[in-house]
């Protein structure tokens, strides 16, 4: 479930502006070529939805979920810090830009799914 939560609210970050300027208006996230983050975290989400929800996933399920899960948290922070040179760049020459929600949201929704790999261990008591 909270895979799901995570996968669903990095989805929702590609509609929210990276980057607002008076030049450019927003870009989103998936103009702003963040999207690869949410295709690493799909396969996570799928399994999350067609495994075992009585077992949860194994040792090696866990590991390749925290790995995907890992790696669109590194490629959502790097798209924050695209956000922010954008926006000094725009500034520099005299244009008002800001960094919007959606780098943000895309962080908290790949950290959400990092947290939520090893939760996903096997659900047996004992």
């Amino acid at each position: 479930m909270v895979i799901l939560l995570g996968f669903t609210v990095a989805a929702v970050s590609l509609a929210l502006p990276f980057v607002s300027s008076e030049l450019t208006g927003a870009t989103n996230g998936i103009t702003g070529d963040a999207w690869p983050a949410v295709a690493l975290l799909a396969p996570v989400a799928i399994a999350a939805v067609l495994g075992d929800r009585r077992e949860g996933f194994g040792r090696w399920g866990v590991v390749l979920s925290a790995l995907a899960g890992g790696g669109a948290t590194v490629f959502a922070v790097q798209k924050l810090i695209d956000a922010t040179r954008a926006v000094q760049l725009l500034e520099r020459v005299g244009i008002a830009a800001s960094v919007g929600p959606g780098s943000w949201v895309l962080i908290a929704g790949c950290l959400t799914v990092l947290v939520g790999a090893p939760l996903s261990l096997s659900r047996r008591i004992g």
